[in-house]
């Protein structure tokens, strides 16, 4: 089987990370070849499986309208879009009469100039939809809601990796599966865990990342040893203003600003505690990665992390800024050690369960093999 997978980014990590994690359980089984906008870092690990991959500058089917210069520069952007649109339309019609695709994959809803392909070419498509757009990133989707559902509804398969994602975009036949976000490990988990609590996001107020501070400098009053670690990147706005709250607040050696790290979990496996303060999160990649790991979680509890952390059984989960900040006092208290020990072994075995790289590549090939029996029949 040949597999056309079409990215909607070129970072090495999140969505074309799952892409990769996709490749990795099936590449075996499954000739794929990777569509990318532009020449980014998740092009070395491509080239590492001899993964074949393309480049052809196609852009994302959501707008900003969050400043004047938005305002102004969205016909020019759309202009460029339509242009773009059909160059790489062209690109996958040539692609395909060398390598003779049997699925297009659109690795991210995003993105739709792999539904019109699919269709142009009468290949069957598949629609991996990883993010709500409007309430996690505030974009605005092109053409409203109504027409993407839509178009959603009318690809032959598609995955939603939350219920929360699923209801939605209201799609009740798309199949819900659970991103995977690394292979099964037997290795032991540590329960000797650093002094410090790890928040991995991008710094943006919707990821929960002042939330995290506040908590952070209401805790940091009654214990004097733990730190926080942030590992993740924002604009020039952003960090400036979190890197004055820390300095106001005095906690320039007890908040770290790391920017993007590529030891993520190594550091979840040492951190007291991971938190997850996303408001509006699809999935959480860095909740299952802590929960596979063995780091405990502190989580908001809505949507998709709400359904990955279930109960206080796997995790803590938190609704007020007041409550985080008592999350973080248990699980600094070591007289909490056992409780939380618990929750570690009884986190990981269910993530053991719904979100390792080989369950979610068994589901895949399973819905690639019914794609192609389908459109044979």
């Amino acid at each position: 089987m040949n597999v056309l997978f079409i990215s909607h980014d070129a970072v090495a990590y999140g969505a074309p990370k799952s892409m990769v994690n996709i490749i990795d359980g099936l590449q075996q089984d499954i000739n794929f070849v990777v569509l990318l906008p532009y020449k980014g870092n998740i092009i070395s690990e491509l080239e590492k499986r001899d993964i074949k991959y393309y480049t052809s500058r196609y852009f994302w089917d959501v707008y900003s309208l969050d400043s004047l210069k938005d305002f102004i520069m969205l016909p020019i952007r759309l202009m460029r879009h339509y242009f773009s649109f059909f160059k790489t339309i062209k690109l996958i019609s040539k692609l395909h009469k060398i390598h003779k695709f049997d699925v297009i994959h659109s690795n991210s809803g995003v993105i739709r100039i792999g539904f019109f392909a699919a269709k142009f070419l009468k290949i069957p498509h598949l629609w991996h939809i990883r993010e709500f757009q409007t309430k996690d990133y505030n974009l605005n989707i092109l053409y409203g809601r109504k027409y993407f559902i839509k178009l959603l509804k009318r690809s032959e398969k598609i995955i939603c990796v939350s219920e929360s994602i699923q209801k939605y975009f209201e799609l009740k036949n798309a199949s819900v599966i659970y991103n995977g976000v690394m292979p099964r490990s037997l290795d032991e988990i540590n329960l000797e865990k650093e002094n410090y609590f790890i928040f991995a996001a991008s710094l943006l107020p919707k990821k929960g990342v002042y939330d995290v501070l506040s908590a952070f400098i209401s805790f940091s009053k009654t214990n004097k040893d733990i730190e926080l670690v942030i590992c993740g990147t924002g604009n020039d706005e952003n960090t400036t203003k979190i890197k004055n709250i820390i300095k106001d607040a005095g906690l320039e050696k007890r908040i770290k600003l790391l920017g993007y790290r590529s030891d993520v979990l190594e550091l979840l496996k040492k951190a007291k505690a991971c938190i997850v303060a996303s408001h509006h999160e699809a999935f959480g990649r860095i909740t299952a990665e802590a929960m596979l790991v063995g780091c405990p979680v502190i989580g908001k509890a809505s949507e998709g992390t709400l359904e990955i952390l279930q109960n206080d059984t796997y995790s803590l989960l938190y609704n007020t800024e007041e409550e985080l900040t008592d999350c973080m006092t248990f699980m600094g208290s070591s007289r909490n050690t056992d409780a939380i020990k618990s929750k570690i072994i009884e986190a990981k075995k269910r993530a053991d369960i719904a979100f390792t790289q080989e369950q979610l590549c068994e589901n895949i090939q399973v819905l690639y093999k019914n794609l192609l029996k389908n459109h044979i029949s």
